[in-house]
Parts: C-alpha cells; sequence; structure tokens
C-alpha cells in the first residue's frame, strides 16, 4: 500500500521526535539510527525513505524543534505591547526552575548547542537558521528589528545550559531567578530600541 503524502508527513515528524528526544538526552555522538527508529515505532529500513542521512536529521532536528519557537507562535495578542507581555510570561516559564527538566529536555537551543558546535557547516547553519526564526517570532509585533532580542535569546539560552549542569539545586534556581530578573532588564533595553 502507498503512502499518502499526508501519512509521510506523520512519519516523518515522529522520526524528528524520536531523534530529537534522543539527541538531547545523550548527545549526537551516542545516538544511533536504530535506537531513533526503535523510538518512532519503525524499522531502520524506513528511515532513508525520509532522510539522507544522520547529518541530515541533525540538521532538521536543529532547524525544526525548538518549544520555545512553538510557545512564543502560540501568543494571541493582537498588538505589540500584548505580545510583549506574552514573551515575558514565555521566557519566565523558560526559566522557571521547577520546569528546568522539561525545558532542557523538550529544547534542542539549550541542549544541543555543544553538538551543534561540533557539527560540520550545515548543522551550525541548521542551528543558526532556528535561532534566527525563533528571534523574528520574538520582534513579531514589534518595532525593532530581531536581532535586538539576540542579547536576551542567548542570556536565556545559556543560563537552562548552565543550571542543567550544577547539582545544587538552591544554585540553580538562584542562578534562573537572577537571569529571570536581567532577561526582563534586556526585553525592556530591546523593546525601548525603536
Amino acid at each position: 500500500m502507498r503512502l499518502t503524502a499526508e501519512d509521510k508527513d506523520k512519519i516523518t515528524r515522529r522520526i524528528l521526535e524520536s531523534a530529537a528526544k534522543a539527541f538531547r538526552a545523550d548527545g549526537y555522538d551516542a545516538v544511533n539510527l536504530d535506537r531513533i527508529m526503535a523510538g518512532a515505532g519503525l524499522t531502520r529500513g524506513a528511515f532513508y525513505a525520509h532522510f539522507k542521512s544522520k547529518d541530515d536529521l541533525f540538521c532538521a532536528v536543529l532547524r525544526f524543534q525548538h518549544p520555545l519557537l512553538r510557545m512564543l507562535k502560540a501568543r494571541p495578542g493582537g498588538n505589540g505591547p500584548a505580545l510583549a507581555d506574552e514573551m515575558r510570561a514565555v521566557l519566565a516559564g523558560y526559566l522557571e526552575p521547577m520546569h528546568l527538566e522539561t525545558v532542557f529536555k523538550g529544547c534542542s537551543l539549550a541542549a544541543l548547542t555543544g553538538d551543534a558546535t561540533r557539527a560540520g557547516p550545515e548543522a551550525r547553519a541548521a542551528y543558526q537558521a532556528g535561532w534566527q526564526d525563533i528571534l523574528i517570532e520574538m520582534a513579531r509585533g514589534q518595532s525593532v528589528p530581531p536581532s535586538a532580542f539576540a542579547p536576551v535569546l542567548t542570556l536565556a539560552s545559556g543560563a537552562v545550559r548552565s543550571a542543567r549542569a550544577m547539582c545544587d539545586a538552591e544554585a540553580r534556581a538562584e542562578l534562573l531567578r537572577e537571569v529571570a530578573q536581567a532577561v526582563d532588564q534586556l526585553l525592556d533595553r530591546a523593546l525601548s530600541a525603536s
């Protein structure tokens, strides 16, 4: 039986989700195609109908698997001030200590920076494109360019990476609280740069 385009898209999404979860948990080098495909409920043989290689799949994960972007896109605000307030709420949740593990396990931006750094130029370009997509969404409805939000995104994602590496829960929480305040100040600066 031939797959419809819709069926093929669903399978591709399953593979992407399985790969993103595995890459974020253990890193690119520790994950093989068998594990990815088993996580998607498929055989390894089905992989090549969707991706050329593991590197190609990694690029797709870096480019499209960004829950932070999805949360920002879900903001219903119809004007600049409402969107800005909703962005503050999204970033506050992103930096919430009780959500740290969930954010790290779900955010390719935070979890895969090191892997992207060690990867080839295609993966770094995919990472940069995903980064740019987030900046563009942060700037939606605002009168400033996306680049005005780069310090905000850099600080927030870096804080998640750093907090995740700490063993002391109180130190993690303190770091994230301090960074949340700094992010709010950077947002004020970015939003007033028009």
